[in-house]
């Protein structure tokens, strides 16, 4: 689902209509902003986890304005090395993913972001952000071109 749609139709990306980032607000968020969407993915994996139910991964897409391709960034670096299973996978079946650049850093300023609080607070190894570049591949069959639906 999409976890912006207020925001969205306000012709913002990032903030809702509060003018909260939300993509920073998964661990907590602004003393009396409302998040209901954010909020009910949190409730929901509470839920799953009280009834034993596991989640293997965790997955969130966002667009970005400067970097080139498709690319993931996860939580880790583990000792199994499981986070990188599904960023090969991924560059493996779309030929727009670089695998060179999936990143696994959680620096300070990502720690409120949802892969974090999957990975931190819900245990799932597996979270990423998948990141599809707004200006297209340089690489491939995308070098040069815009990333579209035909």
């Amino acid at each position: 689902p999409m976890l912006n749609p207020d925001g969205v139709v306000a012709g913002n990306s990032r903030c809702c209509v509060d003018g909260e980032d939300l993509s920073r607000s998964w661990r907590g968020g602004a003393k009396g902003l409302r998040r209901p969407v954010v909020d009910s993915v949190k409730r929901l994996l509470e839920e799953l986890r009280k009834s034993k139910t596991e989640v293997a991964l965790f997955l969130e897409f966002d667009v970005h304005m400067r970097r080139r391709n498709v690319f993931c960034e996860g939580c880790g670096p583990s000792t199994s090395g499981a986070e990188l299973i599904f960023p090969k996978l991924l560059s493996r079946k779309c030929g727009a993913t670089k695998f060179s650049e999936c990143s696994y850093n959680l620096a300070g300023s990502k720690a409120g972001t949802a892969r974090s609080v999957m990975h931190a607070k819900h245990g799932i190894a597996c979270s990423y952000l998948i990141y599809v570049s707004q200006i297209g591949g340089d690489f491939g069959a995308w070098e040069g071109r815009h990333y579209s639906t035909d």
